[in-house]
């Protein structure tokens, strides 16, 4: 029946998309603003907020590379359910699970980086 039909393609590709036109310019945006940010307030590069931000923004990099594989996953999943007019099984939700989880650690690992370049702190110091 049509309610058993996987209603996700055009999310999940959707969700490619965007990660695309969103994320990636992010990661350059921020990384070339925080240089510019440095340059303007005559900070060096050496201080620990700084050498924190670069190891969190290490760190994002590293988890949004599997975040872009889920994607692919469950682009690949919903299409494959979508033409066989089954629901989405476990492994589209696992996945999903393991996306959002991913990708709320790299958001809040984007906002901490936010933090230390508008306050120039080093917490827990």
């Amino acid at each position: 029946s049509a309610q058993r039909r996987a209603e996700a393609p055009a999310p999940a590709h959707g969700i490619l998309r965007s990660d695309g036109i969103v994320a990636a310019p992010m990661f350059v945006f921020q990384l070339v603003g925080g240089f510019a940010l440095l340059r303007q307030v005559g900070s060096s590069p050496a201080t620990d907020w700084v050498a924190l931000s670069l190891l969190l923004f290490g760190t994002v990099l590293a988890v949004w590379i599997p975040v872009v594989a889920l994607e692919l996953r469950m682009r690949r999943l919903a299409r494959e359910a979508n033409a066989n007019g089954t629901r989405l099984n476990g492994p589209y939700w696992r996945s999903l699970f393991a996306w959002m989880t991913l990708g709320a650690a790299g958001f809040a690992m984007f906002a901490g980086i936010f933090w230390l370049m508008l306050n120039k702190a080093t917490p827990f110091a």
